[in-house]
């Protein structure tokens, strides 16, 4: 499998190589994810999922913030 991103404003892809369904493993390639726009200078205000996701987003999720 695979963890993908697709920015809605530069319109980049980002893939991470999954060969688990294990949940330290997708926070680890989202931190991966994040780093890179984080490195670029952008700045992550909103993370859209599909159903599969939802339940593993409130714990990257900040307070106050929406998913």
């Amino acid at each position: 499998g695979m963890l993908t991103m697709i920015d809605r404003t530069i319109k980049f892809r980002s893939l991470v190589p999954m060969n688990t369904k294990q949940h330290i493993k997708y926070y680890r390639a989202l931190d991966q994810i994040v780093c890179h726009y984080n490195q670029a200078g952008f700045v992550i205000q909103m993370i859209h999922c599909n159903e599969e996701f939802c339940g593993m987003m409130e714990k990257v999720k900040q307070p106050g913030c929406r998913h």
